[in-house]
């Protein structure tokens, strides 16, 4: 079975579809935790795209390669404006009336057919039926602004072909333009099986799409398993190296930012497929972050797997399991009404859990007595699913140690 038939199953399953909640591709977790980590990190830069446009005396445009049903569209229409004042209704960094033009290529009908009915009422928005890895078939095109390869798109080609598509964006861009590229990443805890340092060339798994399915579903559904390259921080800027040697352009690619989403709630966390201990931590969180819903908080604590001959990811990981874990333990004494320690050092990990820590007492106090009909599942928990996200964003390197490994590129050609 091919990829492109790989994700015909999953569109025709009914498990694609735009329902969200406790499972699915579009779960709370994917919504509240992995877009909005993405938004969070590339809004200082659409900010400066919108800026150049607007003194440019035009709009954004935006190309999506492997843009599946348009998901790119709506993240990048979402982009929070965190300073905007109280007084403010729009606050969205890049909202729809400062596009020009979106355009969506990929090579699957179905998910492009359902991309046309969720946009059907907006004329700037076109998608096409490409393979990007032959071209990207918008020749008739203005340069963009923004290309974008989200949601592991990259993970589905071979290092060659990401430098060849870089080649091809530096030869139809403007003077300066983004990138974002994202893959899996080749460290992360849900394949911790497949680890492997230094990564042979083109390193992939047999990748399978059994995480949109309960246990007892996965093991009545045949699927078929393809290809998905992982990456690392040096094969990126090997590949970035290599791009800039032999762009005839001399253009100067630029790393703003590599960064790595759900270190320990990727799809595929508690699947087991790549990882002998698999737990229900993404469960645990799209539980945390569903209204009028109460989640047992033992399933949210992770018990990290030691992993031999690998201590320089072991130690990044062992912390984060530490600060999480803490995080869990203070929000049940909180919820129990026990006395909490308020301060938890003066290092980075203590001041943040120390913040956490006045946040959820605080927030607890002030919401007693509130006409909610569930302050524990409507509002405590919440805040600890938004704890937790904040802590993966802050202690995380950008190494590939997360379920998504993705790099923010600035392109300028020089001629």
């Amino acid at each position: 079975m091919s990829v492109n038939d790989a994700y015909r199953q999953m569109a025709t399953s009914g498990l694609y579809g735009k329902p969200p909640g406790l499972k699915g591709k579009y779960d709370n977790v994917r919504r509240f935790w992995e877009d909005k980590k993405t938004a969070f990190f590339l809004r200082p830069f659409l900010e400066d795209i919108k800026r150049r446009c607007l003194e440019n005396g035009r709009k954004v445009r935006i190309l999506d390669l492997g843009c599946g049903s348009g998901d790119g569209y709506e993240l990048l229409t979402e982009v929070v404006n965190h300073d905007a004042s109280p007084r403010e209704v729009e606050v969205n960094v890049l909202p729809e009336s400062e596009i020009d033009l979106y355009v969506g290529v990929d090579l699957n009908s179905e998910l492009l057919e359902q991309g046309r009915g969720y946009f059907s009422n907006c004329e700037h928005v076109k998608f096409l039926k490409r393979d990007f890895l032959q071209g990207l078939g918008v020749e008739e095109e203005p340069p963009f602004d923004i290309y974008f390869a989200n949601y592991g798109t990259l993970s589905h080609c071979r290092d060659e072909d990401v430098e060849d598509l870089l080649l091809r964006i530096i030869e139809y861009s403007g003077k300066k333009a983004i990138f974002l590229g994202d893959w899996l990443g080749a460290y992360s805890y849900e394949w911790q099986n497949f680890w492997a340092d230094p990564l042979e060339k083109n390193y992939t798994i047999p990748y399978v799409v059994s995480y949109l399915y309960d246990r007892e579903e996965r093991e009545n559904v045949e699927l078929e398993s393809f290809n998905m390259r992982l990456m690392d921080r040096a094969t990126i800027f090997s590949i970035i190296n290599r791009v800039a040697r032999r762009s005839r352009h001399h253009a100067e690619i630029k790393v703003l930012r590599l960064f790595d989403r759900s270190l320990f709630v990727g799809r595929h966390i508690e699947t087991g497929e790549f990882n002998d201990c698999p737990q229900k931590l993404r469960s645990a969180v799209n539980s945390l972050l569903e209204p009028e819903c109460r989640t047992d908080l033992e399933e949210l604590r992770v018990h990290y797997q030691h992993a031999e001959g690998f201590e320089h990811l072991n130690r990044r990981f062992k912390r984060l399991e530490r600060i999480w874990n803490s995080l869990v333990d203070i929000t049940e004494k909180v919820l129990e009404g026990k006395t909490v320690a308020l301060d938890h050092g003066e290092d980075e990990m203590g001041d943040f859990l120390s913040l956490s820590t006045r946040t959820l007492v605080q927030l607890n106090d002030q919401v007693k007595g509130l006409p909610v009909e569930d302050v524990r599942a409507n509002i405590i928990e919440p805040q600890l699913a938004y704890l937790l996200r904040r802590a993966e964003m802050i202690f995380q390197e950008g190494l590939g140690m997360g379920h998504g490994y993705t790099a923010v590129l600035e392109i300028e050609k020089k001629l």
